[in-house]
């Protein structure tokens, strides 16, 4: 994945599939010492996280978001919060850690990169787990809307 464009034309388990391939591969260089490449899987990792947002945003939370909370699918509502907070959190690691930075301190670096890493693979599991729930309520949710009055 070398660009945003590219990361949003895939689907949005695609999307999954590549942030959980480019969070191994930031480890993998982490853990061979290879320094150079963190910055670009940093980049990389950023313009699919901001490629997902976007696609998850216009294909599924716009329409759930439109419904009262107490009427939402389950894990909805706690997902996007975790989802916000992880989003702070990446933005936190990238401000905190300069490249210089993180080549004073190689070891706190990769403490820090594993555990968000880990905390963005469990919320990617527990979204993926209940995104089917996600898509059929939209589809009931759409099929009684007023403004699709073709679909009642």
């Amino acid at each position: 994945m070398r660009s945003f464009q590219i990361a949003s034309d895939l689907s949005i388990d695609q999307q999954h599939a590549a942030v959980l391939t480019c969070c191994e591969g930031l480890l993998t260089a982490l853990k061979d010492g290879r320094m150079s490449d963190i910055g670009s899987l940093r980049m990389e990792l950023a313009g699919l996280l901001h490629a997902n947002l976007s696609r998850e945003e216009k294909e599924i939370n716009s329409s759930i978001r439109r419904t009262p909370e107490a009427k939402r699918p389950h894990l909805f509502n706690e997902l996007a919060a975790e989802a916000s907070l992880l989003r702070e959190r990446y933005t936190s690691h990238i401000g905190q850690w300069t490249l210089s930075k993180l080549q004073g301190d190689r070891d706190r670096y990769a403490q820090d990169a594993r555990s968000l890493v880990q905390d963005v693979r469990s919320h990617l599991k527990k979204k993926q787990a209940a995104m089917p729930e996600w898509i059929s309520f939209i589809s009931r949710h759409m099929l009684k809307s007023p403004a699709n009055p073709q679909r009642g």
